[in-house]
């Protein structure tokens, strides 16, 4: 119920308005990987599904709530994707900059004014195009009809 007024509903906003500065590019991601390393459900032992906000922050740091990670393992494949993702877009300024990359095995487009593409990384890496386009359209409206947002479309 707040998710999308608070969170998702104003991401979309700002990615769309970001993509008017191509100097920056806009990648956005969905984090659904659930292991033992989303250290805020481990720590609160939350056992519902899903992932929390800020998550993959355990895939990028090592903490006091960090498992020894098995080689191999779905921890290790996932922190590897990830450390490998955001050290790509420090450097060259683009996630998946080499098609040929086995270990993500995805080209993870920008998105545009034009298409929003969601990276879901999860057990898999997924490219989505045109996320949740209808959701987001229920809320435009419910912005833009109402009082306020007639305010500053006049």
């Amino acid at each position: 119920m707040f998710t999308y007024p608070c969170v998702i509903y104003g991401m979309f906003v700002a990615a769309l308005n970001n993509t008017r500065f191509p100097e920056a590019p806009v990648y956005l991601y969905r984090f659904s990987a659930e292991t033992k390393l989303n250290y805020l459900k481990e720590f609160f032992d939350i056992k519902l599904p899903g992932c929390l906000h800020s998550d993959e922050i355990g895939y990028l740091f090592k903490g006091f709530a960090t498992p020894k990670i098995t080689k191999n393992s779905c921890e290790d494949l996932a922190m590897r994707r990830v450390v490998r993702m955001w050290t790509n877009f420090a450097k060259y300024g683009n996630p998946t900059p080499r098609e040929d990359d086995e270990l993500l095995g995805v080209v993870w487009n920008l998105t545009t004014k034009e298409e929003i593409n969601i990276l879901d990384i999860g057990k898999n890496l997924v490219l989505t195009r045109n996320f949740q386009n209808d959701e987001m359209k229920f809320w435009d409206k419910l912005f833009y009809d109402s009082p306020s947002g007639r305010k500053y479309t006049q």
